[in-house]
């Protein structure tokens, strides 16, 4: 008897000391979140900054072998050079200091240096690991190519001496770093820059105290010479070099004596000639003469250099400026009329009033011809391009008849336009499409989704001839799932190969290439993902490029519908399945791969294991890990997941999550809480780190502190969406409150926004639950079903007919789904203690509805 109480002491005495904290708030002070990460082009250092929630963080620098680590208190920007040689970053002033600026220059204008204090810039010397520091900066860039060159906006002392007469120059000097020769060539007054890709030129815009010294500048580096293109104080915009950095443009702007606005015109710079070989303005009589070339639209060349992309604004966007200007003379007044003619409604357009007086439409200059063609006006605004907008045609798209659908209707609908990009003319190729129709990366054709035929289409686009790329496949490439009230979305969207040659498409499970030449003969080329319930989709790793080379070998990410588990696989042509690299009980996140080597920077999680930074040179052979962000968890109570499985109301087997304490023990009883949206299954291997959310509830905070949690799945039927949250909310709550080791006593539920709706929906149909919060609820179907979304300025009409509220009709052709479904017209039916947290900015749910 003796020993046995001894050994009891003990064992009490090693349980208290060894004891696991709880979770508290200020465990969000310590937690440590990557915010953004990356690796250079051969595959030498990796980077990632990482901080607590609303705290200073750090940037960290280290070497794939783990074997130097660096690390920089508020580092922030990271960029290495092409060659990985040297990387560039900023250090961010303390955010404190920051706040507290902001708090004592509410009025400031955040365009003012005197705004905030100052970023300061770092280089890093990949080689010798030396640093080099440099003073406060407003920006800095890096070549794209390989390049010796580092530059920077360096903020200089004000020149207190400058008489009042004379105009204050900007603070700022160009600095250029050459790496190579450790020197440092300052340009004075310089307020803009911009280099060629390859690091030889820099176009600049200088503005000088005396303003005689004031225009745009070509540099070149390597002979310290600066050139003057066009001298004059100026309103100068969208310094562009072409592709081979053969080439510059900008615009500049002049204001006219007898206008309110600023007149701009184009220049083309020749670099080879060295001379300016154009100079557009909106004198030109291949320019409409209702329209002037746009500030608003940036420059861009071709990536042949042969052609220049600009923009033109209607001048009337002018004259409405000059009427407000007149009429805020005359007293400031503030009527708005809504016409039922309108294209969108009064608070969309005021919403979108910024955005219309910006809008431009597109132009091309055809260099060799000095020819310009007007692409889109009024009518076809939007144009999609091919990757290198070296193609014959462009894609046009207009939602311009159907605006006023946008308010009941969903998704938009489309006219589509074939444009040619030698003569300017256009074509209507598709009318009240359903989808945004897209251009393939190499412009030979045009994809869309057809709704009612569920099919993938595309067309060639010299030939119009129409191309049926998946309807005679004996699969669904439509979401099987779907449960809204319009016609199925696909899958996802299908990615081209290089050059065009094949398109591939997604089924639920498995990937099919098809040589949109020959459609007939479409492969699966993963062909299992439907027997093993794995869904295989391509990740494109080259982020230079709209497409993928299927060529040189395919990597996919994959994903088990069933256990949720995740992984990688790769395929290569010629191979018969597709080849496991890694797989298991993990949400892999993301991949990052260095542009010039086969290293590739990853992420693995799941609910107990923080997503830390992984590196690996073989595929998943041999993988490091680079971080180790949280060590502390380890002190503290956390918790695990698991699959549960359970069968709805209305008869479907249904899947969630089940979050357990860590030290959870079958015969102790816990509290549970129920937290839902939509669906959330496929995040059973998710890690959930300690912060305070806006609206949902922390799950390692509630598990710490000994409750269970229940995440269930929810379908939808058309038309009861209360309905549909209850059949499958209550029997999952029901098995669990039939455990011995949940307490039925204590139940509790929350949910926000779409959540906070089904909670409110809930209460009046169940007393289950000991207490509920509902966050921002529709109350009333009826009186949110006219209002507006301020946050677009459009209806709430298209929510209840057609997207998440599901209801499927209007008020008045089913007034039976609308009273049923709103949870006002049964509140005396609640008995549950219930708290609705609303908030007046609320952008998306009127705060009227908490009321």
């Amino acid at each position: 008897m003796k020993y046995v109480k001894i050994t009891s002491l003990l064992l009490i005495s090693f349980s208290i000391l060894f004891a696991k904290e709880i979770l508290d708030h200020d465990a969000y002070d310590i937690w440590l979140k990557i915010n953004s990460k990356g690796i250079n082009s051969n595959g030498s250092h990796l980077w990632y900054t990482a901080s607590p929630d609303e705290k200073d963080g750090f940037l960290e620098i280290v070497t794939v072998d783990n074997n130097l680590r660096l690390k920089f208190e508020r580092g922030d920007s990271l960029r290495f050079s092409r060659d990985g040689n040297f990387a560039a970053f900023l250090i961010r002033p303390p955010r404190k200091l920051t706040e507290n600026s902001k708090k004592d220059n509410p009025s400031t204008s955040s365009g003012s240096r005197r705004d905030t204090p100052e970023d300061s810039l770092r280089i890093f010397f990949t080689q010798t690991n030396e640093l080099k520091n440099f003073g406060a900066v407003k920006s800095y860039d890096l070549p794209k190519e390989n390049s010796d060159l580092a530059c920077w906006l360096e903020i200089m002392p004000e020149d207190t001496s400058l008489a009042d007469s004379v105009k204050h120059p900007v603070n700022t000097d160009l600095v250029l770093l050459n790496i190579s020769k450790n020197d440092t060539t300052h340009i004075l007054n310089t307020v803009q820059y911009t280099l060629s890709e390859n690091g030889q030129w820099i176009l600049l815009e200088k503005i000088t105290p005396d303003s005689l010294l004031d225009g745009i500048y070509l540099y070149h580096p390597s002979t310290n010479k600066l050139s003057l293109l066009e001298g004059g104080f100026g309103d100068y915009k969208s310094l562009v070099f072409d592709k081979n950095s053969t080439q510059v443009s900008w615009l500049s702007g002049k204001k006219a004596e007898d206008k309110e606005f600023t007149e701009f015109s184009a220049s083309i710079y020749d670099l080879k000639k060295m001379k300016k070989v154009y100079h557009l303005s909106g004198d030109r009589k291949d320019i409409p003469k209702d329209y002037y070339l746009s500030s608003h639209k940036k420059l861009e060349f071709s990536k042949d250099g042969k052609r220049l992309f600009l923009g033109l604004s209607p001048r009337i966007q002018d004259e409405d400026y000059l009427k407000e200007q007149q009429d805020s003379l005359a007293g400031e007044v503030n009527v708005q009329v809504w016409h039922w003619k309108d294209p969108k409604l009064m608070p969309q357009q005021l919403k979108d009033k910024g955005k219309e007086q910006k809008r431009s439409v597109d132009i091309l200059f055809d260099i060799k011809k000095n020819k310009i063609l007007s692409l889109a006006n009024t009518s076809v605004p939007e144009i999609r391009y091919d990757e290198d907008k070296n193609s014959a045609y462009a894609l046009g798209r207009s939602n311009m008849p159907y605006r006023q659908e946008i308010s009941w209707d969903y998704p938009e609908y489309y006219d589509i336009y074939r444009i040619d990009l030698k003569s300017g003319v256009k074509k209507q190729i598709l009318e009240k499409l359903q989808y945004e129709a897209e251009i393939s990366p190499a412009g030979n054709y045009a994809t869309w989704w057809d709704r009612d035929k569920a099919a993938w289409f595309a067309m060639d686009l010299k030939k119009l001839k129409k191309i049926d790329l998946s309807s005679q496949l004996a699969v669904n490439f439509y979401d099987e799932d779907h449960d809204w009230p319009f016609k199925a979305d696909p899958y996802a969207n299908p990615i081209w190969d290089k050059d065009d040659k094949n398109i591939f498409i997604y089924d639920r499970y498995d990937i099919w290439k098809i040589d949109p030449k020959n459609p007939r003969l479409a492969e699966n080329i993963t062909k299992t993902g439907r027997a093993s319930d794995i869904r295989f989709r391509i990740l494109k790793l080259d982020r230079e490029h709209k497409y993928v080379d299927y060529k040189k070998g395919l990597l996919l990410s994959v994903f088990n519908r069933k256990t949720k588990n995740s992984g990688y696989y790769s395929i290569k042509p010629g191979q018969k399945h597709a080849q496991k690299l890694i797989y298991d009980e993990k949400y892999f996140g993301r991949i990052s791969k260095a542009q010039d080597s086969e290293t590739l920077l990853y992420t693995q999680e799941d609910f107990e294991e923080f997503p830390d930074l992984g590196i690996t040179n073989d595929y998943f052979t041999n993988n490091l890990k680079i971080t180790d962000l949280n060590p502390q968890q380890k002190d503290y109570n956390w918790g695990s997941a698991e699959l549960m499985n359970w069968t709805s109301l209305d008869g479907k087997e249904l899947q969630g999550i089940l979050y357990k304490p860590e030290d959870f023990d079958a015969d102790k009883s816990y509290p549970l809480m129920v937290y839902f949206y939509e669906k959330a299954s496929h995040n059973l291997y998710r890690h959930r780190h300690p912060a305070a959310h806006r609206s949902i509830i922390n799950f390692a905070f509630y598990t710490s502190r000994g409750y269970c949690i229940f995440v269930p799945d929810i379908p939808y039927t058309v038309g009861y969406p209360g309905k549909s949250a209850l059949n499958a909310i209550l029997p999952g709550v029901t098995l669990l409150a039939d455990k011995s080791w949940i307490d039925k006593e204590r139940i509790g539920v929350q949910g926000h926004s779409w959540g906070g709706y089904q909670i409110a929906y809930l209460v009046t149909q169940t007393d289950i639950f000991r207490a509920a919060e509902a966050g921002a609820p529709v109350s009333n179907m009826f009186s949110a079903y006219g209002g507006i979304r301020w946050g677009t300025g459009l209806s709430r009409m298209f929510q209840y007919e057609r997207t998440q509220s599901r209801i499927g009709g209007t008020i008045w052709e089913m007034p039976h789904r609308y009273l049923d479904n709103s949870p006002i017209f049964w509140a005396d039916k609640i008995n549950t203690p219930l708290l609705i947290m609303h908030n007046d900015k609320d952008g998306h749910v009127p705060w009227t509805q908490g009321i």
